[in-house]
């Protein structure tokens, strides 16, 4: 079962996001803070982090750099209150997976998650795929 990280500083949305995934049979965790998030990322290496761009202790921004810097291949969804702002395009070009204004409409989360959830599914089947062909040494394949 995958796992998602949720980092926001509001108990309700934390909460609400984790109820709504955790229905979707993904396993949730959460931070309010950047050093608690870090934290988290470091214990659990979930596959995906939803992350507020506005944290009590940072911003997002530093927060996606630290959880990258521990996790390189962990898929980050940014939640922004600002459409298309200039931070949300930074974020993306630090590694964001995709970013998502708030209020988050639920439906729009659900596919995002799950569009980031298959990415990963065929990342690790090629992975497994270029690992098993690493084994058998090409100059032995006999063809007519």
């Amino acid at each position: 079962m995958e796992t998602i990280l949720i980092v926001d500083d509001e108990k309700l949305i934390r909460w609400s996001l984790s109820q709504e995934l955790s229905k979707e049979r993904y396993t949730t965790i959460t931070a309010e803070t950047m050093r608690e998030a870090v934290a988290k990322v470091h214990e659990s290496f979930p596959e995906l982090v939803i992350l507020d761009l506005r944290l009590p202790d940072g911003t997002g921004i530093e927060a996606l750099k630290a959880i990258k810097k521990i996790h390189p291949a962990v898929k980050v969804i940014i939640l922004t209150a600002v459409d298309k702002s200039a931070v949300a395009v930074q974020a993306m070009k630090l590694g964001a997976y995709d970013y998502l204004t708030k209020p988050v409409r639920v439906d729009e989360l659900k596919m995002v998650v799950e569009k980031v959830m298959e990415n990963i599914r065929l990342e690790r089947e090629l992975h497994l795929y270029q690992e098993r062909g690493a084994r058998y040494d090409n100059a032995r394949i006999i063809s007519t």
